[in-house]
């Protein structure tokens, strides 16, 4: 306990995170549709909010399926290779002086400071110096966790580069990079909603030679946590159950097809009747319909036992007036959920439960990040 604390009072990982295993690479599969298009489209945003509005329609991602930039030159990589130099001419005075002395308190803290290196931060951002910004990021990292909004700035920062280089070996470095940080981020805050979005948009639109299975693996693993996001959960069924349908024909693809949406449709979404709709209209077969009717069924039950919970905790988020008159208004929020999910995890035995409860811890922790006994209490689990 000592050590987990110690790791939470100097802001890194503590244990359960540090031995989290790492997905394999993640690619994009020819054919996976219109639904793993626009469920990886709806990563836009940089806020971190756990509203429907913090999903933004973009355009669709299925050209960058087909290879169709490719065939731009790769001389366009240097392109932006101008805009990455830290030229001072055309920076405020004031804006400048602010990033020296940031920097200087951050030097002198060797590092330590984590309010002037947060700080310095968002002004290098401000100022588009972007090499320092990077190291400043690397060396921030290397003494601290980020947060959600840090993680989806220094992602957005990145794939903007990326979206400047057409081909070539730039763009599989730039690529690999950003793959490297996205499995450190959701390894961080693995309950991050728009982090695992972006996640999903990245592999979709990228380019690899991943195999079926690693991708599959991508998907397990958002659907152990983000997928459980009462609110939001639902795109990641949908991608993932587009990327089993658009397999080659085979035995176990129907079975593969049957087993996601199952689970998607068990699953306690507050959007499970959108859910349904679509995943039925592209079924005809009696039996198959029978077997997802069910699901619903089940699915239904557990969302009305957890909604109450739900709109608690989302009552009480940090965005809402509540939480400056009752601060530990969402914690209590999450406690009382969580005591719930435990309490049928006991009575069922249903490993499902087991991931609920894990995923109920994250969101919380990512609510909730400096309560201590929130920390102490998820590493006994």
């Amino acid at each position: 306990f000592s050590h987990t604390l110690k790791l939470f009072l100097s802001e890194k990982m503590p244990p359960h995170r540090q031995t989290r295993k790492k997905s394999p690479t993640v690619a994009t599969t020819e054919g996976e549709g219109e639904y793993g298009a626009a469920a990886a489209a709806a990563a836009t945003t940089t806020t971190t909010t756990d509203d429907d509005d913090d999903l933004e329609e973009v355009e669709d991602l299925s050209d960058s399926e087909d290879g169709s930039n490719n065939d731009m030159d790769d001389d366009d990589d240097d392109d932006d290779d101008d805009d990455d130099s830290d030229d001072y001419d055309d920076l405020d005075d004031t804006l400048l002086d602010e990033v020296m002395n940031l920097e200087k308190k951050v030097e002198t803290s060797k590092g330590r400071d984590y309010g002037a290196h947060a700080k310095l931060l968002l002004k290098l951002r401000q100022a588009k110096l972007k090499e320092r910004l990077e190291e400043s990021r690397v060396a921030f990292d290397r003494k601290f966790s980020l947060s959600e909004e840090q993680w989806l700035s220094w992602l957005e920062d990145k794939m903007t580069e990326l979206k400047k280089c057409a081909s070539g070996k730039k763009r599989k470095e730039i690529e690999a990079y950003i793959q490297e940080l996205f499995e450190r981020a959701t390894a961080t805050l693995p309950a991050s909603v728009p982090v695992w979005l972006k996640y999903l948009s990245f592999s979709v639109a990228k380019t690899s030679e991943d195999t079926e299975e690693d991708r599959r693996q991508f998907y397990e693993r958002s659907c152990k946590i983000v997928a459980k996001d009462y609110r939001r959960g639902n795109a990641f069924w949908l991608a993932y159950r587009a990327f089993e349908s658009s397999q080659i024909e085979s035995p176990e693809k129907k079975s593969r097809v049957q087993a996601v949406s199952t689970r998607a449709l068990e699953t306690p979404l507050e959007k499970l009747d959108e859910l349904k709709e679509k995943i039925l209209a592209e079924v005809e077969n009696k039996d198959e319909r029978n077997l997802y009717a069910k699901a619903y069924e089940t699915g239904c039950k557990r969302r009305d036992l957890r909604k109450a919970f739900e709109d608690k905790v989302e009552e009480t988020a940090t965005k809402n007036a509540t939480i400056k008159s009752d601060p530990k208004a969402n914690l209590r929020a999450y406690r009382s959920y969580i005591v719930m999910e435990k309490t049928l995890q006991k009575k069922e035995r249903n490993k499902e439960l087991d991931e609920s409860i894990e995923s109920l811890y994250e969101r919380a922790l990512l609510r909730n990040p400096y309560e201590v006994s929130l920390w102490l209490e998820y590493a006994m689990e």
